[in-house]
């Protein structure tokens, strides 16, 4: 792909956009595919999941980063709309619920496939996520101090210390359950 040199233009930034959408489109379906694969090769695309950590563990950084992710997306998809709908006193009800029960099922999901390092991998996936939600709130008005002052600060710390407990605990549960 080629990155135009000048985006004087809405037409020149427009191209470029769609040459760039269009290339993502092209090779999603095979990198999703390689993120749930056991195996690392799929078609012609080669996709590194596994770095060494130390003795015996292998960290699975692309289930690693997707679980972060998707972790952060389900909780906004689910507890924005809870928020604008019943009010504040609901969605700060539901977002410890929240942070709970769906870095739980993340923690257990990023685990999945090992057969050791459940704790390194759930506690990736919760500090992980709790970096990515940390940088959306500084990008967002107000930054930290705003999303702060929404939930109370200590709130704000405890909550996103549970939610990688959460995943912690979760990967520790799929883990002694896969041991057993």
């Amino acid at each position: 792909m080629r990155v135009p040199k000048h985006f004087g233009s809405d037409k020149s930034r427009n191209e470029f956009s769609l040459s760039l959408l269009t290339e993502i489109c092209n090779n999603s379906p095979k990198l999703l595919l390689a993120l749930f694969c056991e195996e690392d090769r799929v078609g012609s695309i080669t996709l590194q999941t596994d770095k060494q950590a130390g003795p015996g563990h292998d960290i699975r950084w692309a289930r690693v980063v997707l679980a972060a992710f998707l972790l952060e997306v389900v909780l906004f998809v689910v507890l924005v709309p809870i928020g604008q709908v019943f009010g504040n006193t609901v969605f700060l009800i539901a977002v410890p619920i929240g942070c709970i029960v769906f870095g739980f099922l993340f923690g257990m999901w990023v685990v999945r496939p090992l057969r050791s390092g459940f704790l390194l991998h759930g506690s990736l996936v919760g500090i992980l996520a709790t970096i990515l939600y940390l940088g959306l709130c500084a990008m967002g008005p107000g930054g930290i101090p705003a999303a702060a002052a929404v939930y109370g600060t200590v709130f704000f710390l405890v909550l996103n210390a549970v939610k990688i407990g959460a995943c912690v605990a979760g990967s520790i549960a799929k883990g002694r359950g896969a041991a057993a």
